[in-house]
């Protein structure tokens, strides 16, 4: 058995050589671990940090997500507002103007009113006071023809031979006589008398006038 030389050494032990070749051996043995546990406490450090990132990451996205789901909610939120808003000021301003043309339509009817009680009044009310009249209209006033006219109108009378003209407060019957046959025209006359009777309407007598005109000329 050959004696092993290390270096300019040599060793005339050869348990001594064996034990120095197991402190190398455990030596590169050791830095091997050291290696492989630095590579995985290496490996867990990535993991881990990957992990955070992709937590992170994560946590990003969800609060992006969030904060658009919120802002798309503050915009509907909005519009919505601003719709109802316009809505309620458009529905205000109808009502004001509704209530704007209410109120012009009853002061237009209250100043119309008026002006007619005002009318009746000058017209009728106050000459009627002052004239004694109690059936009929008071002459003299503005309305007096109208509504005579009005209140007269439902007798008339009118044929070929015969018939009743009326202006204002005077009327006149006119009629053609035939071979002395006046029939027509004094039922006519009658007719008008009973009429006016029974309308409380009295006959001035006084300018009552009947003419007759010959040559086939109408009797009045």
């Amino acid at each position: 058995m050959s004696i092993p030389v290390l270096g300019n050494h040599v060793d005339p032990n050869p348990e001594g050589t064996i034990a120095l070749i197991l402190i190398e051996i455990e030596e590169k043995v050791f830095h091997l671990g050291i290696i492989i546990i630095s590579i995985v406490v290496i490996i867990i450090i990535i993991v881990v940090i990957i992990i955070i990132v992709v937590i992170i990451i994560i946590i990003v996205v969800i609060i992006s997500i969030v904060v658009i789901i919120s802002i798309v909610v503050i915009i509907f939120i909005i519009i919505f507002v601003v719709v109802i808003s316009i809505v309620i000021i458009i529905s205000v301003v109808i009502i004001i103007v509704v209530i704007i043309i209410i109120i012009f339509i009853i002061i237009t009817m209250i100043v119309i009113i008026i002006i007619v009680v005002i009318i009746i009044i000058i017209f009728i009310i106050i000459p009627a006071a002052q004239t004694s009249c109690s059936t009929g209209v008071p002459q003299g006033t503005v309305l007096a023809p109208l509504l005579f006219t009005l209140y007269t109108a439902d007798f008339s009378h009118s044929t070929s031979s015969c018939h009743l003209q009326k202006f204002s407060d005077d009327s006149a019957a006119v009629g053609l006589i035939t071979d002395g046959d006046d029939t027509e025209y004094r039922e006519l006359i009658q007719d008008f008398v009973d009429w006016s009777l029974r309308n409380n309407l009295q006959i001035n007598a006084g300018k009552t006038k009947e003419r007759v005109g010959g040559g086939g000329s109408p009797q009045a």
